[in-house]
């Protein structure tokens, strides 16, 4: 008797085990040939990337002629890690196994039509490749993400904060670096490399920390983002601090550095926009002492 309850009880476990498995909410039998990657489709088709956030911004992604671009900044260039660290995310095999495929789940994870983090429409020579839905974050560097074609929910190594929705966040910061100038022209001095050495106008060599300190302040350059549409329209009646006339082997540049307040901000003729700038960035090159550059001092103290 007590062998027959002990089977059947034994018999009853086992049911109950495969009950549970069958409809446990965030369980689906499903074998490898069923699975579809979160990206079905080759990254490297994208050509243009359009991308939502919950609170109604929106950033356009445009790749042409292999470079990726910002068409509502005039083509200002995209910093091209972001771009590729997006891209390479959401084709990253490892997270093809879904960890959710439930109605329910879309909702609980954000990743549904109508409640989501960030929405993503790529797009392939015109044509609609696919759209994601980014969502809640499972845990460090990772974040749930779903194709609107798909049931699946899968972890993917991503942030949401690696997909932003505005153009300032995705611009390059270094647009504005010169990192080989031959010649620098302010209203203070003229600078001009001939050979290995470095000549002003006055014929004088300029002091070798200055003029390092000169070609760091270019070279590093990094702007921070865009100024606001008031500000523009402030900053183009402003009168610079200083203007440099930079010129390389491809043409001649120029920077115009303005401060109002306590902030800073750079134009060049490449851009139809004022940069935001920081004061460490904005001092390099307005702090250079103009007459150590024109050689002045130096040949007063040889006299």
């Amino acid at each position: 008797m007590n062998r027959q309850i002990g089977t059947l009880l034994t018999i009853l476990l086992l049911q109950c085990g495969l009950v549970a498995v069958m409809y446990w909410p965030h369980s689906t039998i499903m074998d490898d040939s069923e699975i579809e990657s979160l990206l079905p489709f080759d990254p490297d088709k994208v050509d243009e990337i359009y991308i939502e956030d919950n609170k109604g911004n929106e950033s356009v992604l445009l790749k042409l002629e292999g470079q990726w671009l910002l068409p509502d900044l005039a083509g200002i260039p995209i910093e091209s890690e972001m771009i590729a660290k997006l891209l390479s995310s959401l084709s990253n095999r490892a997270g093809d196994w879904p960890i959710a495929t439930t109605d329910a789940s879309r909702q609980r994870f954000q990743v549904a039509a109508y409640l989501y983090q960030r929405r993503l429409t790529m797009i392939s020579e015109g044509q609609l490749l696919g759209t994601i839905y980014l969502g809640t974050s499972p845990g460090f560097r990772k974040v749930h993400a779903r194709n609107d074609a798909q049931s699946a929910i899968f972890s993917i190594p991503l942030n949401n904060y690696n997909a932003p929705a505005t153009d300032s966040a995705w611009m390059d910061k270094t647009l504005l670096q010169i990192s080989a100038p031959e010649n620098i022209s302010t209203s203070s001095y003229t600078l001009s490399k001939q050979g290995d050495e470095w000549v002003s106008a006055e014929g004088g060599h300029p002091d070798e920390r200055e003029l390092a300190a000169l070609l760091l302040g270019l070279r590093s350059l990094q702007v921070n983002g865009v100024a606001d549409e008031d500000m523009q329209r402030t900053l183009s009646i402003a009168a610079p601090q200083l203007s440099l006339e930079i010129g390389t082997a491809q043409g001649t540049s120029s920077l115009n550095l303005i401060k109002l307040g306590n902030a800073h901000y750079v134009s060049s003729n490449k851009y139809d926009y004022f940069f935001t700038l920081s004061a460490y960035d904005f001092d390099r090159l307005a702090t250079i002492d103009d007459e150590r550059l024109r050689g002045q001092i130096a040949a007063r103290s040889e006299k």
